[in-house]
């Protein structure tokens, strides 16, 4: 099983089991503060160390602001969407729902504003470009005649 894996996915899985192991039967909560670092680093190893797992954390680290803005009203306010988010008893498959449809509104989000900037420089470079330039021209014109008075 863990021989087609790199070694740093063995070792930060293994890191991983560790770490939960010690905090279960050895020392408890008391030393949160030191367990949780080691967990967040073994597993950030074990994500790296392989490449699908590696793509799907990148992909979704780069929505994570928008999905975490977007999550709380599919839960709470939108009402008939928030039925379709708890349709199950299943809290594992609720939160799937919730991940998938929070990631499909972050890459909507993100194409709406791919394009209301390309739309904002669009504008930018027909209609205030120009004024600027017209306006630095007349400056500059401005600037030659008092230097020829």
């Amino acid at each position: 099983m863990f021989c087609n894996l790199p070694f740093k996915a063995v070792f930060g899985l293994l890191v991983a089991f560790v770490v939960i192991w010690c905090r279960c039967f050895v020392v408890g909560s008391e030393v949160d503060l030191v367990y949780a670092p080691i967990f967040a680093v073994s597993l950030s190893v074990f994500f790296d160390s392989i490449k699908p797992l590696k793509f799907v954390f990148n992909l979704i680290g780069k929505h994570s602001t928008n999905m975490w803005l977007v999550h709380s009203f599919y839960c709470y306010y939108f009402l008939e969407i928030t039925k379709l988010v708890y349709i199950t008893s299943n809290v594992w498959i609720d939160l799937g729902i919730l991940v998938v449809m929070s990631f499909f509104t972050s890459v909507l989000l993100e194409l709406f504003y791919m394009y209301l900037f390309k739309g904002m420089s669009y504008i930018h470079s027909k209609f205030i470009k120009k004024q600027t330039d017209e306006i630095k021209f007349e400056q500059k014109s401005e600037e030659i005649e008092k230097s020829y008075v």
